[in-house]
């Protein structure tokens, strides 16, 4: 309701005041985008580059004429790196389990708002079910947490 360019009912009934603007539907948009941006784009893009100097750290330490202790360093720094990686990404993958049901349910509620608003009706059984998948995220990252 509170990116929704006027109130609800102020169109077919004058005692509503319609105090909004027409320009809101335009934050509701860049804020969705955002969103967007800040859960499918940047964590991508940061698991990505956490492997890449993962792997440029592995060619450096291959290079390197290493003996003894040195290598056993080595190794254990390998496999730590290697499990924060996935560490990182089943968090992620998790995460993205968690929220992409309610995430489908809010871009249908924007792409059938018009219809909602005519008809009536709505989709709440995927709603609900959105919200009960959304709702168990912190019991997922806590099997994560507690598997790795």
């Amino acid at each position: 309701c509170w990116y929704a360019k006027a109130a609800w009912g102020c169109e077919s009934d004058p005692a509503v005041p319609c105090e909004r603007g027409e320009d809101i539907g335009n934050l509701a948009i860049i804020m969705q985008l955002t969103a967007i941006c800040l859960y499918f784009i940047f964590p991508p893009s940061v698991v990505i580059s956490i492997y890449c100097w993962m792997k440029k750290k592995q060619k450096e330490s291959s290079r390197r004429n290493s003996i003894g202790m040195t290598i056993i360093r080595e190794n254990a720094r390998k496999e730590m790196m290697h499990s924060a990686y996935l560490q990182i990404s089943l968090y992620l993958f998790s995460f993205w389990f968690t929220y992409i049901p309610t995430l489908i349910s809010h871009i249908c509620t924007l792409i059938h708002q018009t219809y909602q608003i005519m008809t009536g009706e709505h989709i709440f059984n995927f709603y609900i079910i959105a919200n009960c998948v959304y709702a168990v995220q912190g019991f997922v990252f806590m099997m994560v947490y507690f598997t790795l």
